[in-house]
């Protein structure tokens, strides 16, 4: 047995093939259903928990996987892998838990080198591609009611009177730039946020401080 499998392996190299690399994908072949994402995951968690905290004991960077990914991809092969698979995965929390969703898709994303690593044919960029496709559909088209050519200058023209208006009879200065600004938001009929509070008194908008807001710096 020994001697045949010997013979085989020089014939294979004097066909010009890679004998190791050929034992490798019968090795592969032979265990197919072991490159499915569960297998895969779970052996590049195994490499790198010398790398994490405590070498992984917690069990966080294996678990998010576990508990958002796995369940619909972990019996998947790695090599059938695709953006349209992470999309659909990960889009019920993309946008209520974003931390997480981002968390995990990093995590994917390793696990899929991992799987190229080990000489397996994946789509390196699926996760990225997956990305783009979950900020895309958060983007609903919003069409605004456009206004009739003749109605403009009227128009203007009262929001600018109703937004210098104000000032102009306390005395006081406009800048251009925040009178533009206030114009703009006065149209829309929002709050405008400014650091500068006094350049927008009495200009008959919504003003608030930027430096208030929650999450301002």
């Amino acid at each position: 047995m020994p001697r045949k499998l010997a013979q085989r392996w020089r014939k294979v190299a004097a066909e010009g093939r890679d004998p190791v690399k050929e034992r490798e994908a019968e090795a592969r072949a032979a265990r197919r259903e072991d490159i499915s994402l569960a297998v895969i995951t779970a052996d590049a968690f195994e490499t790198r928990k010398a790398e994490l905290k405590g070498d992984g004991k917690a069990g966080r960077w294996l678990s998010l996987l576990e508990r958002h990914v796995l369940p619909k991809l972990g019996k998947v092969p790695v090599t059938d892998l695709d953006q349209r698979d992470i999309r659909d995965t990960l889009a019920p929390i993309w946008h209520t838990k974003t931390d997480t969703a981002r968390k995990a898709m990093n995590r994917l994303s390793i696990v899929m080198k991992h799987a190229a690593a080990l000489g397996l044919d994946v789509d390196l960029q699926a996760t990225d591609k997956a990305k783009a496709l979950l900020e895309k559909s958060r983007h609903v088209p919003r069409n605004i009611p456009a206004m009739n050519w003749r109605d403009v200058p009227e128009k203007a023209a009262e929001i600018i009177a109703a937004a210098g208006y104000g000032r102009q009879k306390a005395g006081w200065p406009i800048s251009s730039p925040s009178f533009q600004m206030a114009v703009t938001a006065l149209a829309y009929g929002a709050a405008f946020a400014t650091g500068t509070l006094a350049d927008l008194e009495n200009c008959d908008v919504e003003v608030v401080s930027a430096w208030n807001q929650t999450g301002g710096t």
